[in-house]
Parts: C-alpha cells; sequence; structure tokens
C-alpha cells in the first residue's frame, strides 16, 4: 500500500504498516459509530477482539471463505493471510484512536 502526499512523508519503516495501523483506527470509530453510547475502553476492547478474531480466521483455508475472499470488499475485510505484525499494527491503530477519544472527550468535559 502506498500512500503519498507532497506534505507528509511516511518513511520506508512504517510504510509497510501505516495501512493496518489505519485500519485498526477505523475499526475502534466503527465501534464508536454504531455504539456511540458505550464506554470508550469497552469500544477499545470490541475493536481489539474484532480485529484479531478477523486476523485469525486468516489462518482458515475453508473452500467457502476463499470464495467469499474472491470478492475485493470482502477480502478487503478479512484480509487473505495471517500476519502476526498486523495484530501489533491494528493494536498501534485502536490504542491511538482510543487516546485521542480520550483526550478529546477531557477537553469537551473540562
Amino acid at each position: 500500500m502506498y500512500i503519498r502526499s507532497e506534505y507528509i512523508t511516511i518513511t520506508e519503516l512504517i510504510e509497510p504498516y501505516i495501512g493496518d495501523i489505519i485500519w485498526g483506527a477505523m475499526v475502534f470509530c466503527f465501534f464508536g459509530v454504531l455504539f456511540p453510547k458505550l464506554a470508550l475502553y469497552k469500544r477499545l476492547l470490541a475493536a481489539l477482539i474484532f480485529s484479531y478474531l478477523i486476523e485469525f480466521s486468516q489462518l482458515m483455508k475453508y473452500d467457502w471463505i476463499e470464495t467469499l475472499r474472491s470478492y475485493k470488499i470482502i477480502a478487503l475485510v478479512i484480509g487473505y493471510d495471517y500476519s502476526t505484525s498486523d495484530l501489533i499494527c491494528y493494536s498501534i491503530g485502536i490504542g491511538t484512536a482510543y487516546l485521542i477519544n480520550r483526550r478529546i472527550l477531557r477537553y469537551i468535559i473540562s
């Protein structure tokens, strides 16, 4: 995945992982949209569990799952191959989104 901008440069060290970090943050935000009354830490846990389940499901290579993966939109959500680095990236993205949300809420409340 390539993320290009004339304003932001991403080092080669981070570039292969930035998409998964953003995906994790997006999952956290998605749970916030679906369950706005849910406490932040519960959203964090739900997003982590969901992301980890998706990643571990990539270890399954049943025919019906492979058929689902032939559809691009589904493949983007459930992925193709298991990678431990994805779990780390999801955790970083979800954790970052959690901290940003917590900071915003503290600012609004005070």
